[in-house]
């Protein structure tokens, strides 16, 4: 017979599809904040009805450019609008629904995207302090390990080198949230400042380890946010860095 412990595992990452009095039924709060982390519940329960309306809703573009989110877990979400100064510089690997997100909380948002349909689609929507950097896939394979998306072929090379010209410690934030995650991450750090923060999505990938694990070789600290995020159902996991502890 399966244990109670090992079926809220299994089911950690939907429970929040279910009824809420249907929840009571397989578990309490103790057992879900001892596997999750002080504080999960009310984080999960605060952004549940706004989690179901993207997941109703999310499909139409019109919509969601309209209610622009990132898809990190809630719980990066909040970190990112309880800490992140709204004078920042941010860049990100990625352009998206997040570009919009971030126009309104940054006072500069630099966007690289490698897809000219989906450059063209959010070009359209952002606002004058958004800049958009579209570098295309190079045909050819990769001369290195960090320049290959394991989704797309090509040579990526040139996308993951598109932040090369800022001066190291010009950012606030950096999101890498696209293709070439690793290469990314290791690349444009630096470019990051003392009190920035980088952020790294779906870092649970086995794929980002070794990138994540020289990060915190050089020193760098980070917090895991995992749980649900905007218009999607499955669960998140969100990597946040810093040079300072979190």
């Amino acid at each position: 017979m399966i244990k109670l412990r090992d079926l809220i595992i299994r089911l950690k990452g939907v429970w929040p599809m279910w009824d809420r009095r249907t929840l009571r039924l397989f578990t309490n709060r103790e057992i879900l904040e001892y596997l999750r982390g002080p504080g999960w519940v009310e984080r999960e329960t605060k952004h549940y009805s706004a989690w179901r309306q993207t997941l109703e809703r999310g499909t139409d573009w019109g919509w969601r450019l309209a209610h622009p989110f990132p898809c990190y877990a809630y719980g990066a979400i909040d970190f990112i609008e309880e800490h992140v100064n709204r004078r920042a510089t941010v860049a990100e690997f990625g352009c998206g629904t997040s570009t919009l997100w971030w126009a309104a909380r940054a006072a500069k948002v630099i966007a690289v995207e490698h897809d000219p349909r989906w450059y063209a689609l959010i070009r359209k929507a952002v606002p004058s302090h958004v800049e958009l950097r579209l570098v295309p896939v190079q045909p050819g394979a990769p001369s290195r390990p960090e320049f290959v998306s394991h989704v797309l072929p090509g040579n990526f090379e040139a996308y993951v080198k598109a932040l090369d010209d800022l001066p190291d410690g010009s950012l606030g934030v950096l999101c890498v949230d696209g293709r070439a995650r690793a290469g990314c991450l290791l690349r444009a750090h630096h470019k990051v400042e003392e009190g920035g923060y980088v952020i790294l999505d779906n870092c649970h990938r086995r794929r980002y380890q070794d990138a994540i694990q020289q990060l915190c070789a050089q020193g760098w600290y980070t917090r895991l946010f995992e749980g649900n995020g905007p218009y999607l159902a499955a669960e998140q996991h969100t990597m946040v860095f810093s040079r300072r502890p979190l």
